[in-house]
């Protein structure tokens, strides 16, 4: 009977670590101790261990394909972030390969088999979900985008984010040096999504250092899925039942221009009677008849360093900074 071949499971086993740090001793990729490094080719020595040629040149930095994993391509925040991040990687040489998974995060897994059977160096996530499960023996530079899961220590990872807590924080702050006492939040409800409610908690950060109190019964809340026409009718539900607030901020333009038209469809006036604030300075707040006060992100500095990151996770495996928190702006404008 032959003998069975050893596995990389095998001296992860024997030595102690996992299959990830075998990987990294085998390829001299990230960081492990003189004492890890000497234990695993003892064991590989004495297993006999060799290590599958493919699976190894899959493992390689030799691959210029990095994926690109989002979620709702067709918002034109997400489209804006994945065409800068594209840019980015061609210009240091990399081309970026984009997996829209839309809202069915049920299917996360069978994206992630089709973009890592791609041999990708590395994988931007800019989507909702669980933490990146990576094949086993496999480790490549992973960077979060506006989300920040638990566990950054682990592995190759990293995180990157606009500041959703000053974004709330400046809105409110505009609304209430406009005068407003009455303000409200017109948001998506996103289940695990932390941005919603880190927008929130800056918001009421700003109600609570003036002394405002907040009339939760103002806000409107919609489906994730919501689109112009269902924020339309959701504020003016809310009018019409005599909850009117007097600003109201947006989490997005598309939100502000929606609720803008409702308002001033049932004859109130913006700005005179009613200040908006949207969020994410999209084309609509630039050019719309009437130009929305917003919120603006760092994208382009965003992008150069998640692929900054990425690089330097490819050349010697460590970040000094492994989460990093972009500041926002407040761009004023006719709305308020």
């Amino acid at each position: 009977m032959a003998k069975q071949r050893a596995t990389i499971q095998d001296v992860a086993r024997m030595c102690g670590v996992s299959t990830a740090t075998v990987s990294r001793v085998i390829n001299r990729n990230g960081r492990f101790s003189p004492e890890t490094e000497r234990q695993v080719r003892d064991v590989i020595r004495q297993l006999g261990y060799v290590p599958n040629q493919t699976a190894q040149n899959l493992r390689t930095r030799s691959s210029k394909l990095a994926g690109i994993l989002v979620s709702r391509l067709s918002y034109e925040y997400v489209n804006q972030i994945v065409t800068q991040l594209e840019d980015e990687l061609f210009r240091q040489g990399y081309i970026g390969i984009v997996c829209n998974i839309g809202d069915n995060f049920e299917n996360e897994q069978t994206y992630l088999d089709a973009v890592f059977s791609l041999n990708i160096c590395a994988l931007f996530v800019f989507a909702s979900g669980q933490p990146i499960q990576l094949p086993e023996g496999r480790e490549i530079p992973v960077i979060y985008i506006n989300r920040a899961p638990e566990n950054l220590d682990a592995g190759l990872c990293c995180a990157i984010e606009t500041d959703s807590v000053a974004a709330g924080y400046k809105a409110c702050r505009e609304l209430l040096r406009a005068g407003c006492r009455r303000v409200a939040i017109v948001r998506r409800q996103f289940g695990d999504s932390r941005l919603p409610r880190s927008r929130e908690v800056g918001f009421m950060k700003a109600l609570q250092e003036q002394g405002v109190t907040c009339d939760e019964r103002l806000s409107v809340s919609v489906a994730e899925n919501a689109q112009y026409g269902d924020v339309y009718a959701a504020v003016g539900e809310k009018l019409d039942a005599g909850l009117a607030a007097d600003g109201y901020f947006c989490e997005s333009d598309i939100f502000a221009l929606s609720t803008i038209r409702c308002l001033e469809r049932r004859g109130l006036r913006v700005p005179e009677d009613v200040k908006v604030v949207g969020c994410n300075d999209l084309s609509v707040a630039q050019y719309n008849y009437r130009t929305i006060t917003t919120v603006r992100h760092q994208t382009e500095a965003i992008c150069r360093q998640a692929v900054e990151n990425m690089r330097r996770l490819l050349e010697d495996g460590a970040l000094e900074q492994r989460h990093t928190v972009f500041d926002v702006e407040l761009v004023p404008r006719e709305t308020t």
